[in-house]
């Protein structure tokens, strides 16, 4: 009997959720400012990135880094450093990197079930990488058919809206030579 308690006991600990992550970039570019610093530019991707991590270090009370907290990042993504702070709430933003000379951020925290506030911050000074568009072809389109990587190609079936198709690729190609 105790020992089915205790494993019930266990099991609810570490199953207890964490908050969700909260973006905090901006919170991050006050403390900046009131330091006199530049603000970071915002990178949607290291933003989701600040979150993934700040998620898992909640729902596991990790105090520091994790083994790779650049395992976080999204695919195609860098970032330079990483930085972290596990703090009770009233004690506001504290992670590292900061206070450094960064230009592009992704910050984030969640609320562990300990009532610490798990924060993360990814930064980097290059600038995000540029999308790569693939151009597709499938056997019943008309053409070759790209649109910023959205399906605009169902439009061009065979037969069917070819002027808009030729209009759509005529766009297409203008947009490549810019």
């Amino acid at each position: 009997m105790y020992k089915y308690f205790v494993l019930i006991v266990v099991s609810i600990l570490f199953t207890y959720p964490a908050q969700a992550a909260e973006d905090a970039l901006d919170e991050v570019n006050q403390f900046r400012t009131r330091l006199g610093l530049h603000p970071f530019v915002r990178d949607e991707s290291l933003s989701r990135a600040a979150a993934a991590c700040a998620d898992f270090r909640a729902k596991r009370l990790i105090d520091g880094h994790t083994s790779s907290d650049f395992e976080f990042l999204p695919e195609g993504s860098s970032a330079d450093a990483a930085g972290c702070a596990a703090w009770p709430p009233e004690l506001g933003w504290g992670s590292c990197c900061s206070r450094e000379n960064w230009r592009y951020g992704g910050a984030a925290w969640a609320m562990g079930r300990d009532g610490q506030r798990y924060m993360h911050l990814f930064v980097r000074n290059s600038p995000p990488p540029e999308p790569i568009y693939r151009w597709k072809r499938a056997k019943s389109f008309a053409g070759w058919v790209y649109y910023k990587g959205i399906s605009r190609w169902a439009l061009c079936e065979m037969g069917k809206n070819s002027t808009r198709c030729e209009r759509m690729a005529r766009v297409q190609r203008a947009s490549l030579k810019k």
